[in-house]
């Protein structure tokens, strides 16, 4: 019986550095901050709406401060998570889409937020790390209404 219950006491400590490690790498963690002073260098956003596509670049001579200010407070306020499961390769333009890539760049960091109107493409790659945006949707229809509102 003694052997059953070491058994036990292994799977149970087992399972509780497992759900240890997750909270600890999964945690949220903000994208951005403003203490490393961030600025907007470059905007594409690549779209297709009744089949024509459009792609615009905006880059940062024509970044205004007003738009970049707007777009980094909706950052500032923008979680992001670690992410275990690899990104798409690549994306179609399907009907109704737009895919919207802001760069940053900051004091220790080179930043590339790619938000889309299907989550499963918004993301965030900082130094090479590639993160999850957490409400990736609410953060792609705020970015969205600050472009072309």
């Amino acid at each position: 019986m003694k052997r059953h219950s070491g058994k036990y006491v292994f799977i149970s400590i087992l399972g509780i550095i497992v759900v240890i490690f997750s909270v600890i790498y999964f945690k949220s963690k903000l994208m951005i901050s403003p203490k490393n002073r961030p600025e907007v260098t470059l905007i594409q956003i690549d779209s297709n709406k009744d089949g024509q596509s459009s792609h615009i670049n905006i880059s940062y001579d024509e970044i205004s401060d007003e738009l970049n200010e707007n777009l980094l407070s909706i950052l500032y306020d923008t979680n992001i998570r670690n992410k275990m499961i690899p990104l798409p390769n690549s994306y179609t333009l399907y009907d109704g889409s737009t895919y919207i890539t802001i760069k940053i760049s900051a004091d220790d960091a080179i930043i590339n937020i790619y938000l889309c109107n299907d989550k499963q493409y918004s993301y965030v790659e900082i130094n090479a790390n590639h993160y999850w945006v957490v409400n990736a949707e609410d953060v792609y229809e705020n970015v969205y209404r600050v472009l072309f509102d």
